[in-house]
């Protein structure tokens, strides 16, 4: 599959839920294709929070985002808050059952992604109601 994806150039969108076989790859896709504006990688387990990195800073453009059941913390979403003019169009952002999430990753998100419309946190047992309300404040 990583073979494969390296011979994907310009592309929009990719949805590669449940792949197993997707690694550093998706770092190299996304420094190719500059204009990637959705990216599902929903229980891609080798997703972690090297790619997420590696992904924001290659993708100005990105709006869809999904890594829910990957290997993401708080160490990526902190980081890639702090990037200018990244993640400033992220629409969707999926985080269900990213584990080591917590308040702190909302509270940056939420000002960091004011154009949030859609913010999936099933199964997070570190989120509370100042990260919530974080959310609820900032993106109306």
């Amino acid at each position: 599959v990583d073979d494969t994806i390296l011979k994907m150039t310009k592309i929009r969108a990719l949805r590669a839920p449940w792949c197993t076989a997707l690694s550093k790859s998706v770092g190299i896709l996304s420094s190719r294709s500059p204009d990637l504006i959705c990216l599902k990688l929903a229980g891609c387990k080798l997703i972690n929070d090297a790619a997420v990195i590696s992904i924001a800073k290659s993708c100005p453009q990105l709006e869809i985002l999904d890594v829910s059941q990957c290997n993401v913390t708080n160490a990526s979403l902190l980081e890639v808050c702090k990037l200018p003019d990244r993640f400033n169009n992220i629409i969707y952002l999926g985080l269900n059952k990213c584990q080591q999430i917590s308040n702190d990753s909302l509270l940056r998100i939420s000002q960091k992604c004011t154009k949030l419309q859609t913010l999936k946190l099933g199964g997070l047992y570190k989120i509370g109601t100042e990260g919530l309300a974080s959310i609820a404040h900032h993106c109306p």
